[in-house]
């Protein structure tokens, strides 16, 4: 890696390189890109190399600052207005991304300073889901998918035990924007509900995210007996704050350290698929296979 910029280590009274914790993070992404086949070029030159890694800075503060001040006073309607004011000024990616993902982190700091109350986070993620829901479909934009193109169906869940879903609902805001068809099965599926999912709603593609709630160890184990157990026609993604911690990516699994970019993804899966494909409608909830359900819909 010397031949790039970064990193740049200090150096101890010795002489030896030290790096500190975000440098040891994003270096911990490098590695995990590469092994999933980017090019070393492109992934040490990338300014977003670990967007999971953010300090919240004096703006993202001052939000929650403010957010907190409307649900400590019954204002839920004042958060809600102001995160949909956001969602459509940045559009879903960037609102992932450099908004909520920073104010997250904020408020899992504030949680460990006891300044933020375990009902008041609960309380900005129900907003946030109920925004993204509500999120309109906006106009096709430049560098979606062509119309010529056949949209791929995207499951959306969690592995077993991994109960986070915040992360599925800004995936599938981004995937809706780029005219892609996500199904959200909701959180902590067992493998082979995923398996049967996949086959059930003729997924191109499974998306998995992953928190650091659930052990890397565990995480690694399944993510390799998914991925052997889906065809190899269905694509298998993962993202999240999790996959910094994964020791290795398995072959044939595609990982995402930004909503920004699901869109070149989306942008590869329509390049490799047939320009004309006979398609039928997707089973209703009702007849899905035994296990398998469709999220709730949040009001």
């Amino acid at each position: 890696m010397s031949n790039f910029s970064f990193p740049v280590p200090m150096r101890s009274v010795g002489g030896a390189r030290i790096y500190d914790a975000e440098t040891v993070a994003q270096l911990r992404l490098a590695r995990i890109r590469l092994a999933a086949g980017e090019r070393p070029g492109e992934v040490m030159r990338d300014p977003n190399l670990a967007p999971c890694v953010v300090h919240p800075d004096t703006a993202v503060n001052t939000a929650l600052d403010q957010v907190l001040t409307w649900l400590r006073q019954g204002q839920p309607a004042l958060c809600e207005a102001w995160l949909a004011g956001e969602l459509a000024r940045l559009g879903a990616a960037a609102f992932a991304d450099d908004l909520l993902g920073p104010l997250l982190v904020a408020v899992g700091q504030g949680w460990s300073e006891d300044r933020v109350r375990v009902l008041e986070e609960h309380g900005l993620s129900a907003l946030v889901l109920k925004v993204l829901a509500a999120m309109p479909l906006p106009p096709a934009p430049v560098g979606a998918l062509p119309v010529s193109q056949t949209a791929p169906t995207v499951l959306l869940t969690t592995l077993a035990g991994e109960q986070h879903s915040l992360g599925l609902a800004m995936v599938k805001a981004v995937l809706t924007g780029h005219g892609a068809h996500p199904v959200d099965l909701g959180a902590s599926l067992p493998l082979d509900e995923v398996v049967a999912a996949a086959q059930c709603f003729r997924a191109d593609v499974v998306a998995l995210s992953l928190s650091t709630s659930l052990s890397p160890r565990l995480a690694l184990q399944r993510l390799s007996s998914l991925r052997l157990q889906l065809p190899a026609t269905v694509s298998l993604w993962v993202g999240g704050s999790g996959v910094a911690a994964l020791a290795r990516i398995p072959p044939g699994i595609r990982v995402f350290t930004s909503c920004r970019a699901i869109e070149a993804a989306l942008c590869d899966h329509a390049a490799r698929a047939p320009s004309a494909v006979t398609t039928s409608p997707l089973p209703e909830p009702g007849n899905l296979p035994s296990g398998v359900a469709m999220a709730p819909q949040h009001p």
